[in-house]
C-alpha cells in the first residue's frame, strides 16, 4: 500500500499495464493509504470476539440480501439497543479518565509531601536521603512501565517492584526517625503519605483493568 501511494505521489506509472493518469494515481494512492489506516484501526480495536461479531453481522446481512428477507421494525429500537448504552459507556469512560487524572495528582502530591517531610529532618549529604531518592526513582520508573506495558507478565513484575519499593521506603522512614530523632507524631504523616501514594497506585490499576462494556 505504501508503495502504491508512493507511485501515485510522484506521478509514476503503475507496475501493471494501462497506467492511470497522474491525478488518478494520486487519488488511488490516497484511497489505498486510507484503507491501510482503516485496517490498522480495525486491527487495534477489534479483538477475536469483535471480529467474530462483525463476521456474523456481515454474513446475516448477505443472507438477508440473497434471500430477499425484509423485516419491519421501529427505529426507536436503535435508541434502546445501541445509542443509549453507547452514550452511557462514553460518559463512564470520561468519568474514569477524570478520576485517573485526580488520582495521579493526589499520588504525586503525597509523594512530594513525603519528600518534603524527609528533607526537613535529614541533611542533604545523608546516606538515608540518597537511599530514599534512589528508591523513589525506581518506584516512579516501575509505575511508568506498568502503565505503558500491555503484557500482563511485565505489568506484574513492575507491580511487585512497586510494592517492594513501598516496603523499603517504610523501613527507611522508620530508621531515619530513629537515627535523626524525629518525633513519632511527625513520623505518622510520612507513613500516611506513603500509604496514600500506594493506595492511589492501586486505584489507577483498578480503573485501568475496568474494560468498557462491549455493548
Amino acid at each position: 500500500l505504501i508503495a502504491a501511494y508512493d507511485f501515485g505521489l510522484h506521478g509514476q506509472q503503475w507496475p501493471w499495464p494501462n497506467p492511470f493518469s497522474w491525478l488518478a494515481d494520486r487519488v488511488m494512492g490516497t484511497v489505498l493509504l486510507n484503507l491501510f489506516f482503516v485496517y490498522v484501526f480495525l486491527a487495534n480495536v477489534l479483538d477475536l470476539t469483535g471480529a467474530l461479531s462483525l463476521a456474523l453481522s456481515l454474513l446475516a446481512l448477505y443472507l438477508c440480501d440473497m434471500l430477499q428477507l425484509q423485516v419491519n421494525f421501529s427505529g426507536s429500537l436503535l435508541t434502546g439497543i445501541i445509542i443509549m448504552p453507547m452514550a452511557f459507556a462514553v460518559n463512564a469512560a470520561y468519568s474514569r479518565r477524570d478520576l485517573v487524572v485526580r488520582t495521579c495528582a493526589a499520588q504525586r502530591a503525597a509523594t512530594f509531601q513525603f519528600m518534603a517531610s524527609v528533607c526537613a529532618w535529614v541533611p542533604e549529604d545523608d546516606q538515608y536521603l540518597r537511599d530514599v531518592l534512589n528508591v523513589l526513582r525506581i518506584c516512579r520508573t516501575c509505575c511508568g512501565h506498568y502503565f505503558a506495558h500491555s503484557r500482563e507478565c511485565e505489568k506484574m513484575k513492575c507491580a511487585i517492584v512497586v510494592y517492594a519499593a513501598h516496603a523499603t521506603l517504610v523501613d527507611l522512614t522508620i530508621r531515619l526517625a530513629q537515627v535523626h530523632g524525629v518525633p513519632p507524631p511527625l513520623v505518622s504523616p510520612m507513613l500516611g503519605n506513603l500509604e496514600h501514594a500506594l493506595a492511589n497506585f492501586e486505584l489507577i490499576r483498578k480503573i485501568m483493568h475496568y474494560g468498557t462494556p462491549a455493548s
